[in-house]
């Protein structure tokens, strides 16, 4: 991971005075320098990825419904996720709650799910993991994978009808349905470089 450093006020998105930065050089999206209230944090690492702690959500308008979770510990791993809700309408499956005990959820309240999607070589046939969801705690930003015991749902379902049937390909796909809001770096259409705003995703 990047030094962690403070930067000067400036009107392009970069931290404001006083706020401790990350700044990492990524592969798809370049220098990043990514504030602390940004920064999603993972007690329990990724399967395969025991390195990667730390990671920001990247919300590129272009790829819309799409996200991607960047890690800033291993600049060249990336993933991208959707809404699990989504691909699999009615998307609610039990959870288990000892696995949850670390996103410090308060009381009778579930984390936003979300899906790692998987793209092989012909697009058409790419899927998500709906039996490992990520679990996200939002105000904490802290997130995990959890897998399921609910046989209700695939590791690899497939994503294209869903969101066909759903009608999500055109990127219309937010919803508040959750009451979540998701804190991203934004990609513009208009811009290639990174600028810092909150969006509202579920």
């Amino acid at each position: 991971m990047g030094p962690r450093a403070r930067f000067r006020p400036r009107d392009d998105g970069s931290p404001a005075r006083g706020v401790m930065a990350v700044r990492v050089l990524t592969r798809r999206f370049g220098v990043l320098r990514v504030p602390d209230e940004l920064v999603w944090r993972w007690p329990v690492p990724l399967p395969g990825f025991p390195r990667s702690r730390e990671f920001v959500l990247i919300d590129d308008e272009n790829a819309r419904p799409f996200l991607w979770l960047q890690s800033l510990n291993e600049p060249e791993v990336a993933f991208v996720i959707i809404d699990a809700g989504l691909v699999a309408s009615g998307y609610d499956p039990a959870l288990p709650e000892a696995e949850l005990a670390c996103l410090e959820l308060p009381p009778g309240h579930r984390p936003l799910l979300y899906a790692i999607v998987t793209v092989p070589g012909d697009p058409r046939q790419a899927w998500v993991n709906l039996r490992a969801p990520l679990a996200l705690n939002v105000s904490a930003r802290l997130g995990r994978q959890v897998v399921l015991s609910d046989d209700r749902y695939s590791f690899r379902h497939l994503l294209w009808e869903s969101l066909q049937q759903a009608g999500e390909v055109s990127g219309q796909g937010w919803s508040d349905s959750q009451g979540g809001r998701l804190l991203c770096w934004s990609l513009p259409v208009s811009s290639t470089r990174a600028s810092l705003s909150a969006t509202r995703s579920a």
